[in-house]
C-alpha cells in the first residue's frame, strides 16, 4: 500500500488532465495487510460496493485474491483492472466479464518523492510490474471512460467499459506498450535473464513478446553462460544417469 497509493494518486491527477470529462471522486484506498485471501478481498469490496457506491476496482494485485472480487465485480458489473490477473482461469470471461487483466524513470521518481512525503520507506528495488500495473490500470480505465461518455453511453456500464479495451494496443504507458487480445486478456511480455560470470551480473538473453505472432514472438539478444564454458545446455539426464545407475556393469 506504501507504493500502490502514491502510484493511483499520480495516475488520477494526469487522468484528470487528461480527460477533463471526467469527475472524479476521492479514490478509496484499502489496505489487505499483505494477505493474499479470497475472504478478506471480497468482504472488502462488498463493503466498498454496498456503503461507498464505489464505481470501479483498481486490484488486488494478488491472483488468489482476484478470483472472488472479479466474480462479485462481474455480477455489480463493475470494471475491475489489476495486472494480478495472469492466470488461466481468468480467460473465461462469463465468470469474469468486466475483469481486464496492466515514463519509467520519472515514474519512480515521483514515487520516491510521494513516499517520502507521506513517511513511508522507498527503495527503488520496489517498483515492480504489481506497482506500475495500478498506475497503467488507472490511465486505461480512464482512456475507455472516457471514450464511454463521448459515445454518450451509461458511465456506469462495467461490462461495456472494459470491452472498449479489448483487441488493442496502448502505446507509451509506464509498463510500456499494452496489448489486449479479441478475449480481453493482456499479452504479457517475459525476460529471460542469466548471470554473467564475467560482470557479475545478470543480463537479459531472450524477449518474450506476447502480442507478436509466434515466429517473431521470441527474440533472442544474448548469450546463456552455460557451466564448464559449454556452448550449449547440457543433456536433461547424464548419460550413465542421476545416480549413475546407467552404467553398472552386468554381473560376469
Amino acid at each position: 500500500m506504501e507504493l500502490a497509493q502514491p502510484s493511483v494518486e499520480i495516475a488520477i491527477e494526469k487522468a484528470r488532465r487528461m480527460y477533463p470529462l471526467i469527475q472524479w471522486d476521492d479514490p478509496v484506498f484499502r489496505n489487505g495487510s499483505n494477505q493474499c485471501s479470497r475472504n478478506h478481498a471480497v468482504a472488502i469490496a462488498a463493503e466498498e460496493y454496498y456503503m461507498k457506491k464505489v464505481t470501479a476496482f483498481i486490484g488486488p494485485a494478488c491472483g488468489l485474491a482476484l478470483d472472488p472480487v472479479a466474480r462479485m465485480a462481474s455480477h455489480w458489473n463493475i470494471p475491475i483492472f489489476s495486472s494480478g490477473g495472469l492466470y488461466s482461469i481468468f480467460s473465461n470471461k462469463t465468470d469474469f466479464s468486466t475483469l481486464t487483466s496492466e515514463a519509467y524513470e520519472s515514474f519512480v521518481e515521483e514515487i520516491g518523492i510521494r513516499s517520502t512525503m507521506q513517511s513511508n520507506k522507498f527503495d527503488e528495488d520496489d517498483i515492480n510490474v504489481i506497482i506500475t500495473g495500478f498506475h497503467d490500470s488507472v490511465l486505461l480505465y480512464a482512456k475507455a471512460l472516457n471514450e464511454t461518455i463521448a459515445e454518450k453511453h451509461e458511465p456506469t456500464d462495467g461490462h461495456y467499459i472494459t470491452r472498449k479495451l479489448w483487441n488493442r494496443t496502448f502505446l507509451g504507458y509506464v509498463s510500456g506498450d499494452i496489448h489486449f487480445n479479441e478475449n480481453g486478456d493482456k499479452e504479457t511480455d517475459y525476460t529471460l535473464s542469466d548471470f554473467d560470470p564475467i560482470t557479475m551480473k545478470m543480463k537479459t538473453v531472450f524477449n518474450f513478446y506476447g502480442y507478436r505472432d509466434e515466429s517473431e514472438a521470441l527474440v533472442k539478444v544474448g548469450d546463456i553462460s552455460w557451466p564448464h564454458g559449454r556452448k550449449s545446455a547440457p543433456r536433461d539426464v547424464p548419460l550413465c544417469g542421476f545416480a549413475g545407475d546407467k552404467c553398472v556393469e552386468a554381473d560376469s
